[in-house]
């Protein structure tokens, strides 16, 4: 298998080249290694470094300590988690989980500057604890925690075994590999350090909880004998200590009382008919507390007591059902006493009360609120008076209609009568009689409308006045007919007419058709004649003016074409300027030889803000210049300029044919032995000297601004990170693109940071 150097952008140059051993290679994406990815580092200590997010999608074999340090959860998809795997022994481990709650409360946490591998049989591991001015020292036995060291394998639950003293900075030894190894009530403690120095991590005291599967040998129970094996343990202790943990009971079985069932779950379910029975053979079955006692069994429930029952609430209280009726029977009657509060009988149902007799007597008045459906209030064969039996007034009031029915009715007001309606329309109806609406004797009749007044007869409307006839409206008025229709005058002038201010308005839905011996319509502001459809403005057999007779514009506007038709000439005299302006294209067209001159003064053809100046002829070329010279030609069909000049000459030694680049003395050969003499730019003509001689070059000689003046001639020229310069130096920032745009072939500027170049665009690289 090959073995490919690496090929890149060298940024210094903006060049892409193979990378040598003194070169850096840098990513700012991800590496994908489609067969499988090998990194190698020269010792042992060397260190992979993924700062994104890392995915493996094969195996992930890792021979050390697996370190998670992540902000958020770590999230296994596996069934199972198989811990212990591979024990080829026959002995027992335990294993099981640690959850680090807290820091200990009251304890200060302090900074691990150094850590010291362990010996087998020589010596136990050791750090350097060191205090930030208010740090609480470590004891021996107590279970400290480490976190952030250097060494991620460092990071863990470690029991001290001793400490060097009281004072800071203090030398703890722990157990593990040495003299004196972690006991085996402690197996989720760590053993060993890697050696480390200049270190800043973290060591404090812990709240922990620990859950394990008992071995058999370890683990005592209260009474000094190890669980059975397989035995499912748990034990938690704030500032934990080692003695926690060794001692008689220290670890408990998660199954156990009353109270640490109600610990794991407050719920028992059972799981056959089979029932759960109290029996007081003595004493009393009592529920106190600040809580609450809630019964809510789904089936059919019994509470008898065979004396007195007292059911009593310190506060509003419900007894109910949720489905059937509640029945209250008593055997010497039946109570409801609401003492000095309302007593309130609330059914969604009909409310029935039966009685020999009823009484309501109510000092505070009698108030009977129905709703839900129609409600009534009969008496059989017997009058119903409703009354006020000294004073007050009957108010009959309906949220609907107020139906009244007798065979006659009879309104007698001695005071006045008034029938008010609001909310909806409302009528008064005499079905097959008159209906007589008047005043008897004296007083004028009033019919009042707030909005419209609609009458409406069989046949005519028949209004006949001995005086005159006055229709006034403080808005508006419209008189319509259905059929054709006028308003006349007799004799004498017929006036439409606004008095002070508005329109007259004439509208028809079809023609509208004014006859008279001459029409003259004087208007003291502007006259507007519009129409949606195709119209005439016509003259027959005499002049058409349209003009503005002391002063102003005449406007003639088109939506679209205009069209201006001559049986003879188009003749346009205009004594100032003639401007001719579109807001899309023109065109002047004629079908012989055209002009278009200026007797005198320039004549300008341009663009104003964008767009080309296009000049193409159907045959022949075009000519720049005088009326006889022409300064350039240019082919009228394809655009090319068919003459021009070159400033550069061809330095000595260029044969016939030679492939030539840009040197600081002029077109020397190319040559593919170093970069500076590799970028061909044409082909020689013919031989030269150092004072003849032409080149065919490919580019167009050309000018452009330079964000810093060329040193010399031949240099490459790149476009530049401000917008329209370009600059011999390439770009190198993280996204910029370092694009050729050709080569300097003089340092003398035509004019301010303009210079002469060879145009030759190339794409080179971007840079990431």
């Amino acid at each position: 298998m090959a073995t490919y150097k690496g090929v890149g952008l060298d940024t210094t140059n903006a060049r892409i080249r193979s990378g040598s051993s003194s070169d850096d290679i840098s990513f700012d994406a991800q590496i994908t290694a489609t067969d499988a990815l090998s990194v190698t580092g020269g010792t042992t200590s060397d260190t992979l470094t993924v700062t994104g997010d890392a995915s493996v999608g094969g195996d992930f074999t890792v021979t050390g300590d697996i370190i998670s340090r992540g902000a958020v959860d770590l999230v296994v998809q596996d069934n199972f988690i198989d811990l212990n795997f591979a024990n080829s022994t026959t002995t027992r481990e335990s294993g099981g989980l640690t959850v680090q709650m807290n820091r200990t409360s009251g304890f200060v946490a302090g900074t691990v500057t150094t850590f010291v591998a362990g010996s087998a049989g020589v010596s136990n591991p050791t750090f350097t604890y060191t205090s930030g001015g208010s740090t609480t020292a470590l004891a021996a036995g107590d279970v400290v925690v480490i976190s952030g060291a250097a060494q991620a394998g460092n990071d863990g639950l470690f029991v001290v075994q001793a400490v060097s003293g009281a004072s800071f900075p203090q030398t703890v030894t722990i157990k593990g590999i040495g003299t004196t190894a972690v006991d085996g009530d402690t197996p989720w403690a760590q053993n060993q350090f890697e050696a480390d120095t200049g270190d800043s991590c973290t060591a404090f005291k812990t709240d922990l909880f620990v859950q394990l599967v008992a071995d058999g040998v370890n683990f005592p129970d209260a009474s000094g004998s190890p669980f059975s094996a397989g035995t499912f343990l748990t034990a938690f202790y704030a500032g934990a200590v080692e003695s926690n943990f060794t001692s008689n009971g220290g670890y408990s079985t998660v199954e156990s009382t009353l109270q640490s069932a109600y610990n794991g779950g407050n719920g028992i379910t059972t799981g056959s008919s089979t029932d759960i029975a109290f029996t007081l053979t003595s004493g009393n079955f009592t529920a106190s507390g600040a809580g609450s006692v809630n019964l809510t069994p789904t089936g059919a429930s019994s509470f008898t007591s065979g004396a007195a029952l007292t059911l009593t609430g310190g506060a509003a209280s419900a007894l109910s059902t949720s489905g059937g009726a509640l029945t209250l029977d008593g055997a010497a009657g039946v109570n409801i006493q609401g003492n000095a509060a309302e007593v309130d009988i609330t059914t969604t149902g009909a409310l029935d009360i039966n009685a020999a007799a009823a009484t309501f007597d109510a000092t505070g008045g009698l108030t009977m609120a129905l709703s839900g459906g129609a409600s009534s209030i009969t008496s059989t064969a017997q009058n119903l008076s409703l009354a006020t039996a000294t004073s007050g007034e009957i108010d009959i009031t309906s949220a609907g209609n107020l139906d009244l029915n007798g065979v006659a009715t009879t309104i007698d007001g001695s005071a006045g009568v008034s029938i008010g309606g609001a909310g909806a329309a409302s009528d008064f109806t005499s079905t097959a009689q008159d209906l007589t609406i008047e005043t008897a004797t004296s007083g004028t009749l009033f019919l009042t409308s707030a909005a419209l007044l609609d009458m409406n007869a069989g046949a005519n409307i028949d209004i006949d006045v001995t005086g005159s006839f006055d229709m006034l409206a403080t808005t508006t008025f419209s008189i319509d007919g259905t059929g054709a229709s006028n308003v006349t005058a007799t004799s004498g002038n017929l006036t439409l007419s606004t008095a002070t201010s508005g329109d007259v308005n004439i509208t028809s839905a079809a023609d509208v058709d004014m006859d008279a011996a001459n029409v003259d319509v004087d208007a003291t502001a502007a006259i507007t004649l519009d129409a949606a459809a195709a119209s005439t403005f016509t003259v027959a057999g005499a002049s058409l003016s349209l003009a503005t007779t002391g002063s102003g514009e005449l406007d003639l506007t088109s939506a679209g074409l205009m069209d201006v038709n001559a049986g003879a000439n188009l003749d346009i005299d205009v004594t100032g300027t003639y401007n001719m302006t579109a807001t899309s294209t023109f065109g002047i067209a004629g079908t012989g030889a055209s002009s278009i001159q200026a007797t005198s003064g320039n004549l300008t053809v341009q663009t104003a803000t964008s767009g080309n100046v296009i000049l193409e002829a159907a045959s022949g070329d075009i000519l720049l210049g005088s009326a006889t010279t022409a300064d350039a030609v240019i082919d009228g069909q394809n655009g090319t300029v068919l003459s021009g000049t070159s400033a550069l000459s061809i330095v000595a030694g260029v044969a016939q044919f030679d492939v030539v680049y840009i040197s600081a003395s002029g077109y020397a050969k190319a040559d593919a032995s170093a970069v500076a003499t590799a970028f061909a730019v044409g082909l020689a003509s013919e031989a030269g000297s150092a004072a003849n001689g032409k080149v065919i070059t490919m580019p167009q000689v050309a000018a452009a601004t330079f964000a810093s003046a060329p040193s010399a001639v031949g240099q490459r020229v790149y476009l530049h990170t401000t917008a329209g310069q370009v600059s011999t130096t390439p770009p190198s920032g993280s996204g910029n693109v370092v694009f050729q745009v050709g080569f300097v072939v003089s340092t003398t500027a035509l004019g301010g940071a303009i210079y002469p170049i060879l145009f030759q665009p190339m794409f080179i690289a971007e840079i990431g």
